[in-house]
């Protein structure tokens, strides 16, 4: 897969999960690890933090809150 491939994904997994934004808390300090690689002239290098973020946002998208 090219990193093209990724970006677009990751774009598209953002626009998703921001729509959400209000329920997870700290979504701003974990979404912009991710941010970081759409940043124009940046490679995109998908390391341990950025995992841990997709992650963490991923679980916050499939539990419920507990309000």
């Amino acid at each position: 897969m090219s990193s093209a491939t990724f970006i677009k994904g990751m774009r598209s997994f953002l626009g998703h999960v921001d729509f959400y934004q209000r329920f997870i808390k700290d979504f701003l300090k974990i979404a912009k690890l991710l941010a970081q690689l759409l940043v124009k002239d940046v490679p995109f290098e998908f390391n341990e933090e950025c995992l841990s973020a997709f992650l963490r946002l991923k679980e916050a998208l499939i539990t419920t809150p507990i309000m």
